[in-house]
This record gives C-alpha cells, structure tokens and sequence, in this order.
C-alpha cells in the first residue's frame, strides 16, 4: 500500500470510528435531541451494519499504520471491511428505496443530522470511498463478493425468527412472515439475497478498478547486445580431479611420482573479430606452475607458485598430485613436487 493512500484509508477509518460512535451512543442514550432506546437499537440492522463497519475500520486504522512502515495488507481484515461496506450499503439503499417513499415526512427523521444522516449517509459513503482509495490487494468478485451476504443474511435470518415467535416486534414491518403474502416474503428475501451479492460484486469491480491502475510498473533493464551474447556463450567446464585408488605404501608413492614436462606453447592465432563479444576474448596467459607440498597440520595441498592459498588440500600425496595433474591438462603449465621437508623432489 503506498503510503498517501495509507494516510487517507487513515483518516477515513477515523471518521468512520468516530462517526459511528457518535451516532450510536446518540440514539441509545438520547443526548442530542433525540429519544433514547437504549439497547433497543441494535434491533435495527442500520444500526448493526454500522457497528459491524466501526470494527472493521479498527482493524484497518492498524493495518494502515502498519502499511505506512511497509507492511502488507491482511487478507482477513479487508474482508471485514468487504461485510462492512456492503451492509452499510445495504441500509442506504433500503432507507432512500422503501422507508423514505412510504412517508415523505420521515426525511427529517431519517437524515436528521442528530444520528441518522451518519447511519444512512456518512459512514455508508465513508465505506465505500475508502474501500476503493485503499491500495489493497485485488480480489475475485464473483467469488468474495458471497462475503457481503453475511450480515443481511444473518440478521434476516436471526429477526424473522425472533419476530415469528414473538420475542420481538417487526422493527421494518417487511420480516413478519405472511402466511396470506408468502410470495411477498419470498421476493424480500431473494431481493435482499441477489441485491447484496451484486453490491458486493459492484463494490469489488470498482476497488479491483483502483488496484490496478496502482499496481508498480516492472521496469526491465536494457542489456547491450554485446553483453547478451557473451552471457550467452557455454560456460567453461572445469575438469574434475581424476579418481585415485587407495595408496598401498605412501612412501612407493612418491619414489614413483614423475614430473611432467612443461609442455611447449602452440602458435596462436590471432582472427579478425566477426562477433560483438570478439573483443572481450582474453589473450592466453602464461604458463602456470602448480606446487605439491605437505602442510604443517600433516595435509598435502596443492598451490598456485607465488600464492599462499591452498587450491585444494588432501589426506595423501597421490591424491594431491593426481589432483595437480588435472590442473595441468585441463588449464596447461607445470607442476612441482616438494618432499616432506620441503625440497623439490622433481
């Protein structure tokens, strides 16, 4: 998440947070011109997406921060906020679509500026926006958007139930199962079902929309072609030390060791350049001279001449000697055998 979009998903869970809070605090205790109803409230699913929404947005404020040191977003809160969003929705369409059209003097009531205007308005229109601002990850619509059926399933669910046996009152006047209306029940419920399912779809497509005009831009680097050819070339194989059987008496050994003539440099030459890498072809270098000797710890090493690094140490002198002879055929030069004491045998 880039770090401006991180500031403004910041400020706008704020205001969600404190909007909510402010909203329904109101109506359950009643400060601000408005008569309270207590727990009564959360009868009312604008009330319950809301503060379903507030909690959301908790999470998100940290997920925010956490995005500001460069941290990821968390699957499991964006799709808190994915309910959230959507039941909020869900109540603002409901609210303007039936309740309002049914009498045109609840307007004050129902976008009063005490609570309402925030349950109905604000914190729905705040959802939403920063929903979509937010560089989240993208997200499957037909496939997420069965999350935002959770809460207007659910509470549909939980209110016809307590309404059908009489442990609360219809807070809508639509949840009261009509034995004389069934298909009125019917088409509320599958209204209410394939409503939600496309908002959550609606709302997925626009933050998909954002997402991936804000998706970081890989920038491949131009290679010359000079250079692609040569990466492209075999690299050089290096010859793999020659097995050696067992040593039967290590003192035979090295009576038998026979030096190698240095072999006599071939004329080299020299062709015109025909590829691009041509001039980057190294001239053959000077004969090298590898060293047999016994290391103060009882292993014998091989080494380069003028060089203190060992190429590679061994248990015993045949092997280090068959090792030089690989060295030799492979990258050319010579190789000295040193006794124990030091000396130059051969």
């Amino acid at each position: 998440m880039k770090k401006g979009r991180a500031v403004i998903g910041l400020i706008l869970n704020l205001l969600i947070v404190a909007g909510v809070g402010f909203a329904v605090s109101n109506v359950c205790f009643g400060f601000w011109n408005i008569p309270a109803i207590q727990y009564h409230a959360f009868e009312y699913f604008t009330v319950d997406s809301n503060v379903f929404l507030a909690i959301a947005a908790l999470f998100m404020i940290f997920v925010d921060i956490a995005a500001l040191r460069g941290k990821k977003v968390c699957r499991f809160v964006q799709v808190l906020k994915l309910i959230g969003v959507v039941g909020t929705l869900v109540t603002a369409i409901i609210t303007a679509a039936y309740l309002l059209p049914q009498n045109v003097a609840t307007v004050e009531y129902l976008y009063g500026l005490e609570a309402n205007l925030w349950l109905h308005v604000v914190v729905p229109a705040l959802g939403l926006i920063s929903f979509i601002i937010e560089n989240q990850p993208r997200m499957k619509p037909w496939l997420y958007a069965f999350f935002g059926l959770i809460l207007p399933v659910a509470y549909g669910g939980v209110v016809v139930t307590l309404v059908k046996f009489g442990y609360m009152p219809d807070p809508y006047g639509f949840l009261t199962i009509k034995p004389e209306a069934i298909w009125e029940n019917i088409l509320w419920a599958a209204g209410t079902v394939v409503g939600s399912y496309l908002l959550g779809v609606i709302v997925l497509l626009l933050h998909n929309i954002g997402a991936a005009k804000r998706q970081p831009v890989e920038v491949k680097e131009e290679v010359p072609a000079a250079q692609e050819e040569t990466a492209a070339l075999p690299p050089v194989n290096e010859a793999k030390p020659e097995e050696v059987k067992p040593e039967e008496n290590p003192a035979e050994a090295e009576e038998e060791a026979v030096v190698k003539p240095e072999p006599k440099p071939e004329p080299v030459t020299v062709l015109a350049p025909r590829t691009a890498y041509a001039h980057k072809i190294k001239k053959p270098s000077k004969a090298r001279t590898y060293h047999v000797t016994k290391q103060p710890s009882g292993k014998w090493q091989v080494k380069l001449a003028g060089s203190n690094k060992a190429i590679k140490t061994f248990d015993t002198q045949r092997e280090a000697i068959a090792f030089a002879k690989g060295l030799v055929e492979s990258r050319g030069g010579s190789y000295r055998i040193h006794s124990i004491k030091g000396k130059i045998r051969s």
